[in-house]
């Protein structure tokens, strides 16, 4: 049973008690009134009259009304929340000032109305599909999509914007007829079944004048002390998922200065292809914290696990950093796991942030002549056979230089060019995700431009990609994730901040590695990120080529939607294989497109 799912009858006689169509043995749910859900941890209703609110977030996620309004925490969450909604006659300030992850559906009689809402940054999960009479819910898509009745057919637009990104932006999901609310948003769904999509939360990136280097590092470190001491509290041991890198290694770092006497344990996932491991790094900051440290050895044979993370994921997923996370999580032994989730969109992590800087010092007069040349240059240049080699990073900087600035950014995201992708698809669509940042960009006025991209980061990427990579592996792995630097009150400060104290041309996360130095070898703070890639080029190249060369003759037999052309992925696998481009990103998001149609074919 899931920690959230349930069913809510959109119209019901007030004050009725209906029987709920979940009804069966093998599931445990309360019932009230309209509304029928699955108990567990940290779930709370209130309701007054015909107004409720059912909310599953962490403990500390009102923690700041108490600590600030000395609120005594005698009632439950919900009836905090509720109570608070009732005085402000708001219900949206009331949702944008929680901390953490969370989940809410509240009843508003006045306007006839639900709204099912999500967390900002989306840490959590949460899937609607109509039913008869009203709307099933779930923080699992996999449990919706395997209702008795639900329409499993798919959104073409959902597998374009997946070969395009490798994931599935909300409010889509692979089924048509499932939804996901995005991070920071509500679905309002009336009582006839209609719905509407409104955000009540968003970055706000306003530069307030007169900030100190100095200041700004203290405070971030406080801030980013206070968060780990909230989700420490009733902690009496704690796994960290560890790479090399500035995040993870100071967040250990500022775990044992505030408790030494703490049992930790760090985890590590490492790679025999050096430019993919941080176990070198990795083991001396564990030793140097003294902590336990444990590699968890990846190699092709892995792969296999995909199969079945993907059927809990309940549609494909192609961040080959999702394997790494759920061997990471399958190491550790019931210990609460420490990630460093958050921190290259709150701090300025990803070198593209950097490419985007470059890229908009170039006057607006010698746009045309420099795109041009990029254009040449990137031409000129031999396909790069890694992912993360010095030619392909060359090749992803003067790509910011040959297009538009929004389509630059997104070539740094893409698994598959615009063009491949239109090859790859029976039935090609329009690329929707790239008409939603438009979208979102429309109305901004930011003090920088760079500032754009961690705005999409944080609205799409973060929650679409980063935390739902971590959900999957949780679930599958019966982990509980603890992400600190996802704090609101860090991202509320940070967004005041000017964009240098994050990212320059030279430097990444320049607050967090000045805070990492006291705790991180100098090797360590300055090395580039890395993340929990894996070496998806050269398994399929390697051990992997039989099974995509198998994958791509089997295509007639499991693509049940007819969603691709065979000849076309036939000729993807065998110019991979060849080395004559890199396409291993692109079969690993193919072959979870593979595990999700074998798992849920269309009937």
């Amino acid at each position: 049973m899931c920690a959230f799912f349930g069913f809510l009858s959109l119209s019901p006689p007030l004050g009725e008690t209906h029987a709920s169509p979940l009804t069966s043995p093998s599931l445990e749910l309360l019932q009230d009134g309209e509304l029928s859900y699955g108990p567990a941890p940290q779930i709370s209703l209130a309701r007054h009259g015909h107004r409720f609110l059912l909310f599953w977030g962490e403990t500390y996620a009102t923690e700041k009304w108490r600590r600030e309004g000395g609120e005594s925490p005698s009632v439950s969450q919900a009836e905090e929340l509720l109570q608070r909604w009732e005085r402000t006659g708001q219900l949206a300030p009331v949702m944008n000032a929680l901390n953490g992850p969370f989940l809410a559906i509240c009843r508003d009689p006045d306007a006839g109305a639900v709204h099912f809402l999500r967390d900002p940054l989306g840490q959590k999960d949460f899937f609607l599909a109509q039913g008869k009479g009203g709307v099933f819910f779930s923080d699992r898509l996999d449990f919706l999509a395997r209702l008795p009745g639900i329409d499993r057919s798919h959104s073409p637009e959902a597998v374009a914007d997946y070969l395009s990104l490798g994931y599935i932006p909300a409010p889509r999901t692979i089924y048509a007829k499932i939804l996901k609310v995005p991070a920071g948003s509500r679905i309002t769904f009336a009582q006839d079944g209609t719905y509407s999509l409104q955000p009540y939360w968003h970055p706000k990136f306003t530069l307030i004048r007169g900030h100190d280097w100095l200041e700004s590092r203290r405070t971030t470190e406080e801030l980013l002390q206070q968060a780990i001491a909230r989700r420490l509290e009733g902690k009496e041991r704690l796994g960290f998922m560890l790479s090399g890198g500035v995040d993870s290694g100071t967040l250990l770092g500022l775990v044992r200065r505030l408790q030494p006497d703490l049992p930790c344990h760090a985890y590590t996932v490492t790679f025999s292809e050096e430019a993919y491991n941080e176990g070198t790094l990795a083991s001396q900051v564990a030793q140097q914290q003294g902590v336990d440290w444990k590699h968890i050895p990846a190699s092709p044979g892995d792969f296999s696990r995909m199969a079945s993370l993907i059927a809990v994921a309940g549609e494909p997923f192609g961040d080959s950093s999702l394997l790494a996370c759920a061997l990471c999580m399958e190491a550790t032994q019931g210990e609460s796991l420490m990630t460093g989730d958050g921190g290259d969109e709150l701090f300025g992590g990803y070198r593209r942030y950097q490419a985007m800087l470059h890229r908009h010092r170039i006057p607006q007069g010698l746009e045309p002549l420099t795109r041009l040349l990029a254009r040449c240059a990137v031409a000129l240049l031999p396909s790069s056979k890694d992912n993360r080699s010095r030619l392909a990073n060359v090749v992803r900087g003067l790509g910011a230089f040959a297009k538009a600035p929004l389509e630059a950014y997104a070539t740094f995201q893409q698994v598959a060019s615009p063009s491949l992708r239109d090859a790859l698809l029976a039935h090609p669509q329009e690329e929707s995700f790239l008409q939603v940042w438009k979208q979102n960009l429309k109305e901004e006025r930011l003090p920088h431009p760079v500032l754009a991209y961690n705005l999409l980061d944080l609205l799409h990427y973060l929650p679409d990609d980063g935390c739902r990579k971590q959900t999957i592996a949780a679930t599958a792995q019966g982990a509980s994730l603890l992400s600190p630097l996802m704090d609101r009150e860090i991202l509320d400060f940070i967004q005041h901040l000017p964009l240098e104290f994050r990212v320059t041309t030279k430097e990444t996360k320049r607050l967090l590695r000045s805070i990492g130095q006291e705790f991180l070898a100098p090797e360590a703070v300055s090395m580039p990120k890395k993340g929990f890639g894996v070496p998806v080029s050269q398994w399929f190249r390697g051990p992997l080529a039989p099974l995509a060369q198998e994958m791509a003759r089997s295509l007639p037999q499991w693509d049940s939607r007819k969603l691709l052309h065979p000849q076309m992925v036939h000729a993807v696998v065998e110019n991979h294989i060849q080395g004559k481009q890199d396409h291993g990103a692109l079969l690993w998001s193919l072959f979870c497109l593979k595990f999700w149609e074998e798992q849920y074919p269309l009937t």
